[in-house]
């Protein structure tokens, strides 16, 4: 299946970036939300485009929250 959910949860309220990149770095995707209240997120990323591989999520927040995790990709 080649989309994922990100799961994640703010407390406080903040602007959200999410970026996705291959394993030498490239960015794939790019997903941005300027303001959410605290709570539980999830975001699915779709990746029905991209090639089998490994690829990096960097989550950041205003509020300094940060979080890299990495996916496996196989088609």
């Amino acid at each position: 299946n080649p989309t994922t959910n990100i799961l994640y949860e703010i407390p406080n309220k903040s602007h959200i970036q999410i970026i996705v990149t291959n394993v030498i770095g490239e960015v794939v995707s790019e997903y941005e939300r300027f303001i959410e209240s605290p709570g539980i997120y999830n975001y699915n990323f779709d990746a029905s485009q991209l090639p089998s591989g490994i690829y990096i999520y960097h989550l950041r927040t205003s509020s300094g929250l940060q979080l890299t995790d990495k996916m496996m990709l196989i088609k």
